[in-house]
């Protein structure tokens, strides 16, 4: 059907037969300035590519990267004491279970102690309330 309409439209040259050319051209129109816009606009998005230009990730030696290796424990406290004392003010960890905590950086005791520190909803008694 394209290519019918579009032998129709440029044989008779640039006048109009109704609308079936009129919408034909208006459709040609907007796919050709579409074709154009997007042409532009990724004409630059090869040229993003980092390994292309040379660059690459830099490669460091971390301790917890290797077959045995374990994270450090002191570090991973030392991150909680901050998030603790200076993110927890505007940030929650909702999604965080303390049992994800035990053994990680912090003992069993340890957690269940941080845990009593927050009050927390009780779920609905046997009335429902």
């Amino acid at each position: 059907m394209f290519a019918r309409k579009a032998a129709q439209f440029f044989k008779n040259g640039s006048k109009f037969n109704g609308k079936g050319n009129l919408y034909f051209a208006a459709a040609a129109t907007t796919v050709a300035g579409s074709g154009l816009g997007l042409y532009y606009m990724n004409k630059n998005a090869a040229k993003a590519d980092m390994f292309a230009e040379g660059l690459h990730t830099p490669n460091f030696p971390f301790q917890h990267a290797s077959t045995f290796g374990t994270f450090d424990h002191a570090s991973i406290r030392r991150g909680y004491q901050v998030f603790r004392e200076v993110c927890a003010a505007c940030h929650n960890t909702e999604f965080v279970r303390w049992r994800d905590l035990i053994d990680v950086a912090f003992t069993e005791d340890e957690v269940k102690a941080m845990a009593a520190e927050f009050e927390y909803e009780a779920g609905p008694d046997d009335a429902g309330e």
